[in-house]
Parts: C-alpha cells; sequence; structure tokens
C-alpha cells in the first residue's frame, strides 16, 4: 500500500494475487478503483492500462495492469 499511495503503477501480479477481485468486464482504458482488503474507501483511483483478460493472462509479467492517483491527491469538485 504504501508504494501506490506513493504514486507507483499497479502491476499485473498485485490485480491478480490471493484476494484480489477483478472484475472479467473490465476493458482497457477503463476507469477504476483501487479498494485494498478491510478498508472502506478507495486507496486510489485510475485508468487500466490492459483488460482485465489481458491482465490476468499476463499475471506472471511485471507490466504495469493500472496506472492510479492516490486517493488523498484527488481533489473533489462540485
Amino acid at each position: 500500500m504504501k508504494k501506490i499511495l506513493s504514486g507507483a503503477n499497479i502491476m499485473c501480479p498485485g490485480l491478480t494475487s490471493p484476494g484480489g477481485v477483478l472484475d472479467g468486464e473490465v476493458e482497457a482504458q477503463s476507469p477504476v478503483a483501487i479498494m485494498a482488503e478491510g478498508k472502506q474507501h478507495a486507496l486510489a483511483i485510475g485508468f487500466t492500462k490492459m483488460s482485465a483478460i489481458d491482465i490476468r493472462s499476463d499475471s506472471n509479467e511485471h507490466r504495469p495492469g493500472t496506472t492510479a492517483v492516490p486517493a488523498n491527491h484527488v481533489k473533489a469538485w462540485n
């Protein structure tokens, strides 16, 4: 979590690790919320670089699956 909060990209293995949930309908360039186990609010928000199918098939590769912005850097627009 520390690296994500510092602005690191989230790699494919991190999205497919045990305990992770990845909706199979997610397409590339889709907006997503990154949630941490046991937490109520999103850790980060961002866009997928690949579809969920590609992320699962590349789960052993260390390629970015998601580019995210830590939630504490997001401004609320009214």
